[in-house]
């Protein structure tokens, strides 16, 4: 019975010693176990916050594109109505002159009908300007169309006159775009 006061004192020596080195690799293997949940969990945040962010860049960049095509549809439509205009103008003075030719009178309502059509689509555009491209520019594409619109109406057509204010109103408007679309100059 000697020996028990040296063996029991070894026997709770080697307990200790195992039940610490457990609790110890036990409680190293639960906050490896933990880290490795944040980092999945800050892997999926990650995750999700660059799928939100390549969304929103292809909702801009869509936007943008949408925003590009309709303005291009418009300057198209005003550039188209000019030129009627113009040639209309002098399909007009020509015929005025000479009033029996049918043939210019033909032409005349040949490109009023062609004039009147690209105006009636112009509605559609402005809608779409302001929904896409803002209302500045939306408000500049009726000045220039209000312009286009007045000078149709006005029995004392000057070319130069007409041409000059068209350029102002229209530079206005490639302003607006370009500051709007975030386009720089050449």
């Amino acid at each position: 019975m000697d020996f028990l006061p040296i063996i029991l004192p070894l026997i709770a020596a080697g307990c200790g010693a195992y039940f610490g080195a457990y609790l110890k690799k036990s409680a190293e293997l639960r906050a490896i176990e933990e880290n490795r949940k944040k980092i999945l969990e800050t892997r999926e945040l990650v995750k999700k916050i660059d799928d939100r962010i390549a969304a929103d860049r292809w909702y801009e960049q869509r936007h943008w594109q949408l925003a590009k095509e309709v303005v291009w549809r418009g300057l198209k439509q005003l550039v188209a109505v000019r030129r009627d205009l113009i040639v209309f103008k002098n399909i007009k003075a020509e015929a005025d002159q000479n009033p029996q030719n049918m043939e210019l009178v033909e032409q005349g309502e040949k490109v009023a009908r062609r004039m009147s059509r690209t105006l009636d689509e112009m509605t559609v555009t402005e809608v779409m300007l302001e929904v896409v491209a803002g209302e500045a520019i939306k408000d500049r594409y009726l000045e220039v169309r209000a312009l286009l619109s007045d000078t149709c109406l006005d029995d004392d057509f000057e070319i130069s006159k007409f041409q000059a204010e068209y350029y102002d109103v229209m530079n206005g408007l490639t302003t607006e775009v370009r500051s709007r679309l975030k386009l720089k100059d050449k």
